[in-house]
C-alpha cells in the first residue's frame, strides 16, 4: 500500500523513508468554531494540507498533533464552549519537543511544524500611527 501517513505504514516502510526524507507535523486544536463547522477543523485543514504537500513532495506526514494552546475569549474562542480541549502553553511545547526528539532518534533531518492553530492580527494593526 502505497501512503504518506506513517501510521499506516510497518516500521520497516517507515524507516526505509526517512534518509533524505521530509516529515511533516500537522497541529490542530480541538474547539468551537461557531455552530457551523467541526471540532476539529483546525485539524482536519492541516491534516489536508500535509497530506497535499506531501503528495507535491514526497514528504512523510505524522499523526495530527489535535489539541493546540487555549483560544482566548477574546478571539471568539475559549474554554466557555462545551468540547474545547486545549492545553497549557508549557504542555504542547514539551509535547511537541518530545515528539521531534522522537523524529530526530530516527534519523529525520528535515521535520516541518505546519501549525494550523493560530491566530494573527493582521499586519495593519500592529502597526504604530
Amino acid at each position: 500500500m502505497k501512503t504518506s501517513r506513517i501510521a499506516e505504514m510497518t516500521w520497516v516502510d517507515y524507516q526505509s523513508k526517512i534518509a533524505g526524507g521530509i516529515l511533516i507535523l500537522p497541529v490542530g486544536a480541538t474547539e468551537q468554531h461557531a455552530q457551523h463547522l467541526p471540532l476539529a477543523v483546525d485539524s482536519i485543514i492541516t491534516e489536508n494540507i500535509a497530506l497535499t504537500l506531501a503528495l507535491e513532495t514526497g514528504a512523510l506526514v505524522a499523526p495530527t498533533l489535535t489539541y493546540g494552546y487555549k483560544s482566548q475569549p477574546s478571539s471568539g474562542g475559549g474554554p466557555l464552549f462545551p468540547g474545547t480541549i486545549d492545553l497549557n502553553g508549557a504542555t504542547l511545547t514539551n509535547l511537541t519537543r518530545d515528539l521531534l526528539a522522537e523524529f530526530l532518534a530516527d534519523g529525520w533531518q528535515k521535520i516541518v511544524v505546519l501549525n494550523g492553530h493560530l491566530k494573527i492580527r493582521p499586519f495593519s494593526s500592529r502597526l504604530r500611527t
